[in-house]
């Protein structure tokens, strides 16, 4: 799971698994601009170094860390549900979509909780 997501952890696998399910194709996404952009850059895509430098942004420095954040089942399948790879479904589609993930959470895991890495990554600008 791009979009800040650094684990590769089994809830983590399992979840991109049947998310792809649903998705045209199979493939996930991301919304807006990362969608178009091949590159990334401390995941910023690469054409948004252009477009700060044309706005009149001076890119001083990026860095990123990682923190763990520990969900319930149904804690996972909301953060799931505000990834922007299923912004392209209805809210119907959305809420179905992920009532049958949390299904199949408590079938596969039972009520324990999972430990996930996440990712924060950070562009400090100054105005030229």
């Amino acid at each position: 799971m791009d979009s800040g997501f650094i684990s590769k952890n089994k809830v983590v696998e399992d979840t991109i698994k049947f998310i792809r399910e649903y998705m045209p194709n199979g493939k996930l996404k991301p919304a807006g601009s990362k969608s178009k952009s091949s590159q990334l850059i401390n995941s910023f895509p690469v054409e948004w170094f252009k477009e700060w430098q044309e706005n009149q942004f001076d890119l001083q420095e990026t860095y990123k860390f990682s923190y763990n954040v520990t969900f319930s089942n149904e804690e996972w399948c909301g953060r799931v549900g505000s990834l922007s790879w299923l912004s392209s479904f209805n809210e119907i589609e959305r809420n179905n979509i992920l009532e049958n993930l949390h299904i199949y959470l408590n079938q596969a895991y039972g009520e324990i909780e999972h430990n996930v890495k996440h990712g924060c990554y950070v562009a400090i600008l100054n105005r030229i």
